[in-house]
């Protein structure tokens, strides 16, 4: 299993698709991937995240991301979102397998 812990969201989609890539290379087809960042609601109702992600783009020139951008960050880097698992604090966990 591997883990990456508030890095996706320091980046734009570019470089987070050369991480990803990188990963899921040194990756075992149906190793598992976690992911921990916050995961903004696709429709766009009130979440804490929001005022992160303005942080994030004036900062770092990253984003937050919703559940749906996640998936295809994933799924071009080579990974099957399996699930997404809310938790208490501002972040979730998401799930994704190597293919």
């Amino acid at each position: 299993m591997y883990l990456l812990k508030n890095i996706l969201h320091d980046w734009p989609d570019e470089d987070c698709l050369r991480i990803l890539t990188g990963v899921r290379r040194a990756m075992a087809p149906g190793t598992r991937l976690l992911v921990i960042d916050a995961v903004l609601p696709g429709d766009g109702a009130p979440h804490p995240a929001v005022a992160l992600d303005i942080v994030m783009l004036m900062t770092l020139q990253g984003r937050e991301r919703t559940a749906g951008e996640f998936e295809d960050l994933l799924n071009r880097s080579g990974f099957r979102l399996h699930r997404i698992l809310p938790t208490p604090a501002l972040t979730s966990i998401i799930e994704a397998e190597a293919v």
